[in-house]
């Protein structure tokens, strides 16, 4: 895990068009993950992450660019409940559970999140695509060794129309 450096930072806020006021202050840009490694960014407003607009094309070669394989956005909804809503973009690369392990540890490093409580990462909520992952800390002691991913899925049998 690491900080994404000052120039990468500025393409990826310029490629996804936001400015540095709409970034969450206490965190950075960074990324993360184990084989996957994700672009984490830290949001302000769950406006601003549900809007986002984006060039695949661009977006891709900017990912290859920093070595990563994807953006992961995210806002905090609530920091006492450890509730967070995220979005990955583009929707093409990887799995959601790579990009939820690497923002939970991210957090985690970063002394964020209380390992002894669940950790919840929502999805699609404000596109009615609700998913959401709960992580929680697997501990050795007073050290955090893992984590385990759980959380709901809904199978659809109709087919959604205009979505």
């Amino acid at each position: 895990m690491g900080n994404v450096s000052k120039g990468h930072a500025d393409a990826v806020l310029s490629d996804l068009d936001i400015s540095r006021d709409e970034l969450a202050p206490e965190l950075r840009i960074q990324n993360a993950g184990m084989s996957n490694v994700k672009t984490l960014l830290p949001l302000r407003s769950i406006e601003k992450l549900n809007d986002m607009k984006l060039d695949y094309r661009r977006t891709k070669k900017l990912c290859d660019n920093i070595k990563s394989t994807g953006f992961y956005a995210y806002v905090v909804i609530n920091r006492e409940l450890q509730m967070y809503e995220a979005r990955e973009v583009p929707k093409e690369y990887g799995h959601w559970e790579d990009s939820a392990t690497a923002l939970a540890f991210m957090l985690l490093l970063n002394d964020f999140p209380d390992p002894h409580w669940t950790l919840r990462i929502r999805q699609g909520w404000t596109r009615d695509r609700r998913g959401e992952i709960n992580l929680r800390f697997r501990k050795w002691g007073n050290e955090v060794v893992g984590c385990w991913i759980g959380g709901t899925a809904k199978f659809e049998t109709e087919k959604r129309v205009g979505k």
